[in-house]
């Protein structure tokens, strides 16, 4: 009744107050983050480390072990989670709430850096990222398809030109590549032929590395002219591989065409996708950590018909499927169909049982300013509108109508029996709050 008593006193401060509210919810309706689910706000960062074809239990004896005992010291560590798969260790910490995100991936970055020389060799780098259990689900699918390219060639197209582009999206993350068959140049050698010539896999091995790689020769002085130089020890081309010398000696030269073939091909395929019965590769698209999701799906469709025309071979099809943020934008459609339909109803009500067009623009206004108020909490507490926060504005319309039905139809009442306006709507409201209050001790009692 407090604050009954103070806005029946400070009328004009209401009529502020309401446009306040009307234009503060404006502004944060259109700033806030729309997500799917809650953001998650305690500090978190994964280590992935990577050995291509390593067997699961020996990338948990050799590189999960070592990773965890050097990550683990990282201050502030509460909990610390592990996963081996064939050829990936994936590693996830979790920090204290206190803890600085930044100070947090610095630290575990520094510590597993510092265990690479316990890794073995061949061991790829490890990479520190942030993590937000959140956002492990994709956004969406955007699939790859080329009916004038080779599987591999798709595939290599996914992973270095699609997901080149997607990286220009703000808050686009696109990690890997599904399906299709992966490209690489493939030397197929002919056993009888190596026989032959006395030669084995190993020679045609060594070969290839002394004969192709990347010599810097330096600069020259040609006159007052300084010119950099450039070799051709490195191929340009799969077929340059085929004259590749294995053996040059005085008279005796063999080259890899010799004995064998370089082939621009692919390595065994390890998994496989089919869009619509038709062969295709995808690649999931994900959020990074704070952006919205209704922002990053948004950019990704706007941006798939620039890449197609003019950034990616003819003939490329891509489409953006098993769009997630679907479900935010339903329920966001649900919340505003409902409060118009609650909005309307309610004046309908008031308007045909009490013919005072005055309440029924009172309860007009009362719905979109409890729920722009509302939002403007939800800003500024750093909450998003999600599926979990619109789940309660829901269940919050409901007994927002009642009350407001009950309240003007009791002040249309006390107005009949000659009470000032002022006198009639505290009377009303405080029989509305007696009635919740008798309500409320019932049930304690019952209980």
């Amino acid at each position: 009744m407090g604050l009954v008593k103070l806005a029946l006193g400070n009328v004009y401060g209401v009529v502020v107050f309401a446009l306040f509210i009307m234009v503060l919810g404006s502004v944060a309706l259109v700033s806030i983050p729309v997500d799917i689910l809650p953001a998650f706000k305690v500090p978190a960062v994964q280590v992935l480390t990577y050995y291509n074809g390593m067997p699961a239990r020996s990338v948990e004896r050799t590189l999960t072990d070592r990773i965890e005992r050097w990550v683990n010291q990282s201050p502030g560590v509460k909990n610390v989670e592990s996963r081996s798969v064939s050829g990936v260790s994936v590693v996830k910490l979790y920090f204290r709430e206190d803890v600085d995100p930044n100070t947090a991936i610095t630290m575990s970055s520094t510590l597993a850096d510092a265990a690479r020389p316990y890794l073995p060799t061949n061991t790829l780098p490890p990479v520190v990222l942030p993590f937000d259990p959140t956002g492990t689900l994709p956004l969406g699918i955007l699939t790859v398809s080329n009916d004038r390219m080779a599987e591999q060639e798709v595939k290599d197209l996914a992973r270095v030109e699609v997901r080149n582009r997607l990286g220009a999206i703000p808050g686009a993350v696109a990690p890997v590549v599904v399906g299709g068959k992966d490209r690489r140049v493939m030397i197929y050698l002919d056993p009888k032929r190596l026989e032959h010539r006395g030669l084995s896999a190993v020679d045609v091995v060594n070969a290839l590395d002394r004969g192709n790689m990347m010599v810097s020769p330096g600069t020259a002085y040609f006159g007052d002219n300084q010119v950099s130089l450039d070799t051709n020890m490195m191929v340009r081309t799969v077929d340059e591989l085929n004259d590749l010398p294995i053996v040059f000696e005085p008279g005796r030269q063999i080259y890899l065409r010799d004995v064998g073939e370089a082939v621009d091909d692919a390595v065994i395929q390890k998994s496989r996708v089919r869009v619509n019965g038709k062969q295709q590769v995808f690649v999931p698209i994900y959020r990074q950590s704070g952006s919205s999701s209704l922002a990053v799906a948004d950019g990704v469709r706007a941006a798939l018909p620039q890449m197609v025309e003019s950034e990616l071979p003819e003939g490329t099809k891509l489409e953006y499927v098993i769009d997630q943020s679907a479900y935010v934008r339903n329920a966001i459609e649900s919340l505003v169909h409902e409060g118009v339909i609650g909005a309307i109803l309610v004046s309908l009500m008031i308007l045909v049982f009490l013919g005072d067009w005055k309440m029924t623009l009172i309860a007009s206004l009362s719905l979109p300013l409890a729920i722009l108020g509302a939002i403007i909490g939800l800003q500024t507490t750093g909450q998003t509108i999600n599926v979990m926060t619109l789940g309660g504005l829901f269940l919050a319309i409901g007994p927002l109508v009642d009350n407001a039905i009950v309240v003007l139809e009791n002040t249309h009442r006390h107005l009949g029996m000659g009470k000032t306006p002022a006198q009639a709507a505290s009377d009303a409201c405080a029989e509305r709050c007696g009635f919740c209050h008798a309500s409320s001790s019932a049930s304690s009692s019952r209980w």
